[in-house]
């Protein structure tokens, strides 16, 4: 399917805990090629960005205090967002 911003967006996706103390792992069903993750804040400011090649389980640290955070996984033409509560 295609978002309001004209990207596709990344399907079958599996991410836990959530909520999460600081950790989070997400797995997605093949291996991707190239994924970019960027950790944003709830105003929409970048904190941090991972990059991976050729994987299939991501984990990523939440740093910073508790409340909620937003996750952009991007993939060549394709992107989801996904919103993240830290305790």
């Amino acid at each position: 399917s295609i978002d309001e911003s004209g990207f596709k967006k990344i399907n079958e996706i599996k991410f836990y805990p959530n909520p999460t103390f600081s950790k989070i792992k997400i797995e997605f069903q093949e291996y991707q090629d190239n994924t970019v993750i960027k950790v944003n804040d709830q105003y929409g400011k970048m904190l941090k960005q991972y990059r991976f090649i050729n994987r299939k389980v991501m984990n990523l640290d939440i740093d910073g205090a508790n409340g909620v955070y937003f996750l952009e996984i991007i993939q060549d033409d394709s992107r989801t967002h996904i919103k993240v509560i830290k305790q």
